[in-house]
Order: structure tokens, then sequence, then C-alpha cells
């Protein structure tokens, strides 16, 4: 009686297998059956903005740099949420739109983050974050707490606020609880 080699048999096991089922993505990434369409932040843009948005033509999908943000391009741009700010944003290029902790805000230009309701200028801006980043300036989880913090800061307190701040730590030596616990939440 002849015998089957392994290999034979193992070969023979894989082509006559059935092969199993891969949920895959549709080219729109989208799953099977499923069609664009708008959902939670995004649905708000679409119900804020109204026709300068556009249609979906995708599915969302993870930003494919891998920054935890979700994309969804339209017939009129790309709507996208930003992870590190938890805001739905959608832009036709050079317009944007987006859902703030603030409230609704519009921008123009190449920035694809909102700007701070109160900016500062970029001199008291760097310098908080040279002071900040002081003890380890090539941290980079230390530099993305600044940021926060900056960030924080512009979104509580008013430019003259801020400065009337820092004149009170520079005479007393403290800063106001307030003002701790929104730098604190970001590291």
């Amino acid at each position: 009686m002849p015998r089957i080699s392994p290999v034979l048999a193992l070969v023979a096991t894989l082509l006559l297998a059935p092969a199993p089922l891969a949920s895959a993505q549709t080219a729109d990434g989208c799953q099977p059956g499923e069609s664009p369409h708008f959902t939670f932040g995004f649905a708000s843009l679409k119900d804020q903005i109204g026709d300068a948005m556009g249609d979906p033509v995708t599915c969302e999908f993870p930003d494919p740099n891998g920054t935890g943000d979700v994309h969804q391009r339209t017939t009129t741009g790309l709507a996208f949420w930003r992870k590190s700010t938890n805001t739905p944003t959608f832009t036709d290029g050079f317009n944007h739109w987006g859902n703030t902790p603030g409230g609704w805000v519009t921008w123009t230009g190449a920035s694809v983050d909102p700007p701070h309701a109160n900016a500062y200028p970029d001199a008291l801006v760097q310098g908080f974050l040279n002071g900040c980043m002081r003890a380890d300036p090539n941290n980079a989880k230390l530099a993305e707490g600044c940021n926060c913090a900056i960030g924080k800061i512009q979104d509580s307190y008013t430019l003259s606020e801020f400065i009337d701040i820092t004149q009170r730590y520079v005479q007393q030596g403290t800063f106001p609880q307030e003002f701790i616990d929104a730098a604190v939440s970001c590291f």
C-alpha cells in the first residue's frame, strides 16, 4: 500500500480546506454592506455646516499616519476628529469649521487646528514652553504636556489675566489653584 508523504498530505489539506472568511473593508473604507454616512461628531458638523461639507464619499477610517485621529472624505473636503483635542473638524482645504470645547469656530488658512480663543503672542507662548521644558528639553512627553498646558491656559485666561497671574507669581511666588489644576491636568 503506497504511503502518502506528509508534505503531500499537508498540501492536499491546504488546497481542499475552505478558505477562512475575511472581514475586509471595501475601497471606500466601509465594511461590506455599509455605505458612507456621517455619524456622531461628523453628523453634528454636517448639521452645523450644511452644504459646504458635501456628502460622505468614504466611511470613517483611521489616520494612516497612526496619530489616532479619524478621517472621512467628503465631496467637498475632509472631516477629521483630532484625538489629542477631541475636536471634530471639517476643511475644504482652506476654510475650516470645528466644534471645540469652547463652541463652534471657523477659521481660514493652513492650520488644521482651531485657533485658541485667547491667542497669546508667540514670544509669550515660547517663553512658557521654554520654562516648562527647562528640566528636560528633549523629552517628547514633556513637550506634549507643556503644549497642552499652555493651550488650556489660553482657553481659560485672557492675555491680561495671564499677565496678572504671572506678575503675582513673581511678587508672591504662588499661582492660583485653578491655574495649577489646568496645567497639571495635562501631565
